[in-house]
C-alpha cells in the first residue's frame, strides 16, 4: 500500500512492477534507514530515499538533479515474523516534485 496513490499492490509480479515505477526514474538509488521500531509483529522504519533523477517522473523529464526525501514504511509480519503480510509506504510526492523542478 502506497499512501500517495489509491492503487493496491498484491503479489510478487505487481510488487515488481510497483518497484520499477517507484525507483525507475532514479539512478544511484540509496535507501537509508534512519530509525527502526519493532513491536511484536510490526516494524516501523523511518527512511531517507535518494537518487539521481534520470528518467520521467510524474511526467517530468529527467533533470539529473539529486533527490532525497523522507519516507515511513510500516511492515506487518506473520505470527512467526518470517514473512511480510502487509507493507504501507508513506512519502510526500509534492516534496519530490519540488526538488525535481528545482523549486525552493
Amino acid at each position: 500500500e502506497d499512501t500517495s496513490t489509491t492503487d493496491v499492490v498484491r503479489g510478487r509480479a505487481q510488487l515488481h512492477t510497483y518497484c520499477q515505477e517507484l525507483f525507475g526514474p532514479y539512478s544511484n538509488v540509496r535507501i537509508e534507514p534512519k530509525e527502526i521500531i519493532d513491536m511484536d509483529n510490526t516494524s516501523v522504519m523511518v527512511l531517507e530515499i535518494s537518487g539521481d533523477h534520470t528518467g520521467d517522473l510524474y511526467d517530468i523529464p529527467a533533470t539529473g538533479r539529486r533527490v532525497a526525501f523522507p519516507a515511513v514504511a510500516i511492515y506487518r509480519c506473520n505470527d512467526d515474523n518470517t514473512k511480510v503480510r502487509h507493507e504501507t509506504l508513506a512519502y510526500d510526492s509534492g516534496f519530490i516534485i519540488n526538488q525535481v523542478k528545482g523549486a525552493s
